[in-house]
């Protein structure tokens, strides 16, 4: 493709991209067009980094989702690797590949032979990878990178600005949700507001139930968990 093309292909996929801030739905349009820009890519996965390891957003097929499965469940992997070390890797003979503790040889048993994976950055660093994988051997070659490489950046910074959002409107749901549940226990037992968020969190903790749960037991049920209910008839002490 010429490469006035290209500038419109991207100029495209970055306004998709930017069309939907849905996390899931963004990954899901990532993996499942990647290969129109790298060919070989027969199988696509891609999966994040976050505050308790890694996890996988979206896979064009079981067998490289369990790929990444097996990444993370080893810490071994391209993906995982990427996230502190190159830009890419590949590889085009995943049953002999040496790297990562045994991945290549597993994934190798599940029928992939090669792999292409690029690391996903935005501003603020790193923020997983897109793993590519063919059914044959000695496949991605080197000219396919340079165009994985624009493809990958342009996925980076959707998917971290799709987390940002996404958590963003997590949040206001939450606050939503817990405002409700305020009302409802002031009402039931005649309390202001800080009371009422006080018994939130007390029977948050007693519960060992987060916060944002409860609240949703609450405005559902109209009232305190059963268990907790039976000491409510001193509800701030």
């Amino acid at each position: 493709m010429p490469a006035d093309d290209w500038a419109t292909y991207f100029a495209t996929f970055a306004s998709d991209l930017a069309a939907d801030r849905d996390l899931d739905r963004t990954a899901d349009l990532v993996v499942s067009r990647v290969h129109e820009v790298v060919p070989d890519a027969g199988h696509a996965a891609l999966t994040v980094r976050h505050r308790r390891g890694f996890s996988t957003l979206a896979a064009t097929s079981p067998v490289a989702r369990e790929a990444e499965r097996l990444q993370v469940s080893r810490s071994a992997g391209p993906a995982v690797d990427l996230v502190s070390d190159a830009d890419f890797v590949r590889s085009g003979d995943l049953p002999r590949e040496s790297r990562w503790q045994g991945w290549g040889k597993a994934v190798g048993e599940r029928g992939l032979r090669s792999m292409l994976s690029f690391r996903l950055t935005a501003e603020d660093g790193p923020v997983g990878a897109l793993t590519l994988y063919a059914d044959e051997p000695g496949r991605f070659a080197a000219a396919t990178v340079p165009l994985g490489l624009v493809y990958a950046t342009h996925a980076g910074h959707a998917v971290a600005t799709s987390h940002l959002v996404s958590g963003l409107r997590t949040a206001l749901e939450s606050r939503h949700t817990i405002g409700l549940a305020q009302g409802i226990l002031m009402r039931e037992y005649d309390i202001d507001v800080e009371s009422a968020f006080a018994l939130l969190t007390r029977y948050s903790s007693r519960l060992n139930v987060k916060l944002r749960m409860l609240a949703e037991q609450v405005v559902e049920h109209r009232r305190l968990p059963a268990d907790a209910s039976d000491q409510a008839d001193a509800p701030i002490a």
